[in-house]
C-alpha cells in the first residue's frame, strides 16, 4: 500500500474544488481508494489481476466479502514528492522505470535531438520511489520527466 501525504495539496481544502474524486470523498468523509497500475494507458492483464486481488483484499480485510485478505508487503508512506521537468525538446530516454528505487544523483535517462545528438543527461535530484517516469519518447520543454517519491 502506498500512502501520500496530502494535507498541503490546496485540492484537499475544504474551500478549494477537488481536482479528484478521491479528494471530494475525502473531504465528505467518504472512504475512497485510487488505483494506478500500468503505462501509458495500456490494459495489461497481469496488472488487471494484480488490482482485483488488492480491492478483494481489501474487502475481505474490511469484512465487507468473505476469505482471507493478503498478507501485506507493508505501507509504503510518501511524504512529499519531487519533480523534474525537461530544459529541453527532444527525445527522452530513461534508464529507470517507475517503482525502481533511485538515490540522488542517479543517470535517470538523457535527452537529444530530433538528429540524436545529446542534449543533456538526466539525475535524480532526491533519493526515493520512481513514481512517474515520462513513457514516450518525445519530451517538449518544460514538461515533466519524473515524480520522485520521498520515502518517509
Amino acid at each position: 500500500m502506498v500512502i501520500f501525504r496530502t494535507t498541503d495539496k490546496d485540492y484537499m481544502k475544504p474551500a478549494s474544488p477537488s481536482t479528484y474524486c478521491s479528494a471530494e470523498a475525502f473531504k465528505q468523509g467518504i472512504p475512497a481508494v485510487d488505483i494506478e497500475c500500468g503505462r501509458l494507458g495500456l490494459v495489461e492483464e497481469k496488472l488487471v489481476e494484480k488490482i482485483v486481488q488488492g480491492i478483494s483484499s481489501l474487502m475481505a480485510h474490511l469484512g465487507m466479502t468473505s476469505g482471507t485478505p493478503l498478507p501485506s508487503a507493508g505501507t509504503l508512506f510518501i511524504a512529499e514528492r519531487t519533480y523534474l521537468s525537461s530544459q529541453y525538446t527532444g527525445f527522452f530516454y530513461p534508464l529507470k522505470t517507475s517503482g525502481e528505487y533511485v538515490q540522488e544523483g542517479m543517470k535517470l535517462g538523457y535527452i537529444t535531438d530530433f538528429f540524436n545528438q545529446a542534449l543533456t543527461e538526466i539525475y535524480a535530484p532526491a533519493t526515493g520511489i520512481i513514481l512517474y517516469m515520462l513513457g514516450t519518447p518525445p519530451v517538449n520543454e518544460g514538461e515533466t520527466l519524473v515524480s520522485i517519491g520521498l520515502v518517509e
